[in-house]
């Protein structure tokens, strides 16, 4: 087979979506989704999350019936428990391939705050028996690991080249909601199907507890020059309590200032939610608490039903305590002019 280091290819060879700079290891490349000047600007947790490379693919076209990626990942495990599976998801028409990264390096946390790192080996991924002739493909990198990319192969005689994007691109900005580090395959976060659906190309800047307004963040969404921006965020801000609401209301309004400073026209829009909690109670003795156990015990359903890792952990517990999310307004407004509507 042939051979290519992830750090030899060049824009001929492949297109990166979703990572915009690589810390470089003696073995291989690592991805980064914000840009490389964030590096002095970034705290240190925010850096751990942007290095998990959760909704960053590599985009080629290739007529091999074999495709080999070797890399080196670092899992994470909470003391005695298992570690999530670490898998890499290849993309080609509507087809979702699937394979797991066995071994590499395990990084065990105490509930002291401590930690170990347990070292392993570099993973092989042989993607095989893949459709004849030429066809694009989206390898969809780990979201909920670090990933140290060796080398990528395909058949002797192949071809392996950039393929045009033309989609949509659409950047999404958001929490651990976003993140989706507790799904189990990168194609299979919501932004990833979102997208698949919505025929766009995604860069996700989802991440875990780290989604608090940063204006380098601004910065980077507006000089990707995007399609379409979604933002989502208040979680982190809350359960942080990073900041109060005198600092909060102006620094989104520079943050959104901060976008769409090259934007000629742009429209915006808010959705506004009411939350509820909804909670099983055993004591379930009026209407009003019968009904409220219905509705939990159907959302509990509905949930294990559409994604399985509600069967796998312990997300769900028992009872569950569930929040319910309804929209009460939703209002588009012009950059431009101003003018809203509901």
């Amino acid at each position: 087979m042939k051979e290519i280091a992830f750090a030899d290819l060049t824009e001929a060879d492949a297109t990166w979506t979703g990572a915009l700079d690589f810390d470089e290891r003696p073995g291989g490349i690592s991805p980064r989704r914000l840009p490389g000047w964030t590096r002095p600007q970034v705290p240190q947790m925010l850096d751990v999350m942007l290095r998990m490379p959760s909704g960053v693919r590599l985009r080629f076209e290739t007529d091999s019936t074999t495709l080999v990626v070797t890399a080196l990942v670092t899992n994470t495990k909470f003391g005695d428990g298992e570690p999530r599976p670490v898998v890499f998801d290849l993309e080609i028409g509507d087809s979702l391939l699937t394979l797991e990264a066995k071994g590499g390096n395990t990084i065990v946390t105490d509930a002291e705050g401590g930690f170990t790192v347990e070292r392993g080996e570099a993973s092989e991924m042989r993607f095989e028996n893949l459709p004849a002739g030429l066809k694009t493909c989206e390898l969809w990198l780990p979201h909920n690991a670090y990933v140290e990319l060796r080398t990528i192969a395909v058949d002797d005689g192949a071809l392996l080249r950039a393929v045009p994007d033309d989609r949509p691109h659409w950047v999404h900005y958001g929490s651990s909601i976003s993140h989706c580090a507790q799904a189990l395959q990168p194609g299979l976060t919501w932004p990833a199907v979102a997208a698949r659906r919505a025929g766009a190309r995604l860069h996700s800047l989802g991440f875990g507890g780290q989604c608090h307004l940063d204006p380098f963040v601004a910065r980077t969404i507006r000089d990707a020059d995007p399609d379409l921006i979604s933002i989502k965020t208040g979680i982190n801000i809350i359960n942080m309590d990073s900041m109060r609401e005198r600092i909060f209301s102006p620094l989104l309004h520079g943050f959104l200032d901060t976008i769409r400073e090259d934007w000629s026209r742009l429209w915006w829009i808010r959705i506004e939610v009411a939350i509820t909690t909804l909670r099983l109670n055993e004591s379930a003795e009026s209407a009003a608490s019968a009904a409220a156990n219905r509705t939990a015990e159907n959302a509990v359903a509905l949930l294990r039903q559409k994604y399985p890792q509600y069967h796998q952990t312990e997300v769900l517990r028992d009872p569950p305590t569930l929040l319910a999310l309804r929209p009460i307004s939703l209002r588009s407004w012009s950059a431009t002019n101003g003018h809203g509507q509901d």
